[in-house]
């Protein structure tokens, strides 16, 4: 693999850990905060639903101005999220509007990364190597969903849920760090296209690759 991919490889991992094991902290946090079953539900639901409403529009943003400089933003967004978070668990216990609101920031700076990760992928991976690249990709989410709860939970328990959303936040940094090392020619937008046209063109890509169950970067043509 070429030398960018394993570098932003290495921070994407790290992030996915972090959020992986702060998913346990997060829950523990609210229930320990006073909050009830439906209350946590809330702060679940406000972290999914930026990432379903926001699709199309995070989408066309990338291809608009950048998939990296957009990767960014999200990731300085969700690491300030729960920086945040880690503060008020620090100091106390937040209330539950608190949860609420950056949950909802972590789900938007989710929203504007996944889209932009395929196309950054092809841009920095070989594209012989695309099928290894999604390979590496599954295998981080599979291995991180797995390992990360079940170190949260002995985190939570050895050191508490704000020490642990404060390692994920650390982790968001990581990601931060990697994607600023990456060197990518900044592309311009073919003249005459507006955003409202290309969210609708990202809208119809997203639903052909659902409908189709494949990631776009695992075609050879993605672009």
């Amino acid at each position: 693999m070429e030398r960018s991919f394993r570098r932003f490889y290495t921070g994407y991992v790290t992030s996915l850990l972090g959020t992986s094991m702060s998913t346990v902290a997060v829950a523990w946090a609210v229930l320990d905060s006073g909050g009830s079953a439906s209350g946590l539900g809330y702060v679940m639901a406000a972290n999914v639903v930026p990432q379903v409403i926001l699709l199309a529009f995070a989408g066309a943003v990338a291809d608009r101005f950048g998939r990296r400089r957009v990767m960014l933003a999200a990731d300085v967004l969700r690491c300030g999220a729960q920086a945040s978070l880690a503060a008020a668990l620090f100091a106390g216990r937040p209330a539950l509007w608190l949860f609420v609101l950056l949950a909802w920031l972590r789900g938007t700076g989710e929203a504007f990364f996944s889209p932009a990760l395929d196309a950054l992928t092809v841009e920095i991976a070989p594209r012989d190597q695309l099928g290894n690249a999604n390979a590496l990709y599954g295998l981080a989410t599979s291995a991180t969903r797995i390992a990360g709860p079940a170190l949260g939970g002995v985190l939570v328990a050895v050191t508490g849920p704000a020490a642990v959303v404060a390692a994920d936040a650390a982790s968001y940094a990581a990601s931060v760090l990697a994607l600023s090392l990456l060197r990518i020619p900044t592309r311009s937008p073919a003249g005459g296209r507006t955003l409202l046209r290309d969210m609708a063109e990202g809208g119809r890509t997203s639903a052909h690759a659902a409908g189709y169950g494949r990631s776009p970067c695992s075609s050879p043509s993605s672009t």
